[in-house]
């Protein structure tokens, strides 16, 4: 059964939480570029990664049930595949699950993009770099 419309500001919360998840990603590799001009290749594997295990290429319920519950440890569903399944699958449990696990890649990327981004500070202002 489709989405009601009803449940269309939820799908924004998701939309924007995956979207919060993307730019920390990014975040992240690209503090990369101050230890070496090398950050593009983790940026380019990244974007690999949630294609591949986001859900964009094959849906992740496509997968095998033992890849399944490993794809789901990672970030990369809660960009695409977690909005996504919301619009197919409506039930109140599916869409707490999802919030659930978007908010928990929310908070653990910030709390390590602080803690790489306090390195870095003190590392440029230790070293100059």
């Amino acid at each position: 059964m489709p989405m009601p419309w009803t449940y269309m500001p939820l799908l924004v919360v998701m939309l924007a939480l995956g979207g919060l998840i993307t730019l920390l990603l990014g975040y992240m590799t690209g503090m990369f570029e101050i230890f070496g001009p090398y950050s593009q290749p983790i940026d380019w594997i990244a974007h690999k990664f949630v294609m591949a295990f986001g859900g964009l290429f094959f849906p992740v319920s496509l997968f095998p049930a033992f890849a399944q519950q490993i794809v789901m440890l990672t970030p990369f569903p809660a960009i695409l595949f977690i909005p996504g399944n919301m619009m197919l699958d409506v039930s109140a449990g599916a869409i707490f699950d999802g919030l659930l696990h978007q908010l928990f890649w929310v908070v653990a990327l910030g709390l390590i993009a602080l803690g790489m981004e306090n390195r870095l500070v003190h590392r440029v202002m230790r070293l100059g770099d």
